[in-house]
């Protein structure tokens, strides 16, 4: 059965900057005395914990209310439980699965893994062995994500880069045209960049760009709207809901900032998306009005 050790808390490498979200445990045993310490461990931890004693609320408690954790009590002498598992990550694939198993002849533990748990624990399980298992998979959990935003920030600015541009432009647009809502973008150019960079040489460019990516993200909508760094002293917002008086609000609000904090001026091409247009045509239209906007007057909202 499990010891009576104090658990240790949830700690995550200092060198990775994750926010995580908030940990929730559903817990799938039987055994009572089983169940509670089980949740007793993941309560101590900093979980919020759910039980149910059987897996006929199974289904309709994952979909209505997002677990980080399911932990479920698992009967390797027949193939019933590893089907169940197989349906489950098949379904929630943010869901962590840690199987406690009893022995078997029949069905391995290369089964459950092939299966999709995250890992599994013998009966009865020990409080340190189920900690530690825990602890991995949060961690595991945690590089993988800093991994995948890495992979779409660019990593000068810190805004989103190009690759992850034409992903969100391709959903937004989707959503636009299946809830009958506007959406719009913004292009934008640094003026005599390269006069700058000459000027005061590429060290002081790329501290002028960061700057630019800074003043994106504080001026646009939290949580509505996203700034992308398009490609070297070019940069796109993706405006969610958003016509053109919107837009040269955002557009102007960047201007005063990049005038004010970075001694920058920069043209800008505004389009609104028609859902006849696809995503390649909305940013070629928003291309044309950039250069418009750069013909007419450095500096200017187009």
């Amino acid at each position: 059965m499990l010891n009576g050790k104090q658990s240790t808390p949830i700690r995550m490498d200092p060198t990775e900057n994750i926010d995580l979200k908030p940990e929730s445990a559903l817990i799938l045993y039987q055994d009572k005395s089983g169940n509670k310490e089980v949740s007793d461990i993941f309560r101590t931890m900093g979980f919020i914990v759910t039980t149910i004693p059987d897996r006929s609320k199974t289904w309709d408690l994952l979909r209505q209310k997002e677990f980080s954790f399911l932990v479920i009590e698992v009967n390797l002498s027949t193939g019933h439980d590893i089907q169940f598992i197989e349906n489950l990550n098949a379904t929630f694939h943010d869901l962590s699965i840690i199987a406690i198993t009893n022995s078997s002849s029949k069905y391995s533990y290369l089964d459950l893994v092939n299966a999709g748990v995250s890992d599994f624990i013998k009966k009865p399980p020990e409080r340190s062995e189920m900690e530690a298992k825990i602890q991995r998979i949060i961690n595991d959990r945690a590089v993988r994500e800093h991994l995948s935003k890495l992979s779409i920030t660019d990593s000068l600015t810190g805004l989103y880069n190009q690759r992850r541009f034409y992903k969100r432009l391709q959903d937004e647009a989707l959503r636009s045209r299946r809830q009958n809502t506007s959406l719009s973008l913004l292009l934008m150019d640094i003026d005599n960049f390269k006069s700058y960079n000459d000027t005061y040489g590429h060290l002081a460019g790329d501290r002028a760009l960061k700057k630019v990516g800074q003043i994106i993200s504080e001026n646009i909508r939290l949580g509505v709207d996203s700034g992308y760094r398009y490609g070297g002293d070019e940069f796109a917002i993706i405006l969610i809901d958003a016509g053109a008086e919107i837009a040269k609000e955002i557009g102007a609000r960047i201007q005063e900032s990049l005038r004010k904090h970075a001694g920058l001026t920069a043209s800008m091409g505004f389009v609104k998306y028609s859902h006849e247009r696809s995503v390649r045509e909305l940013v070629a239209e928003a291309d044309r009005e950039l250069y418009r906007a750069k013909e007419r007057s450095k500096g200017k909202f187009g």
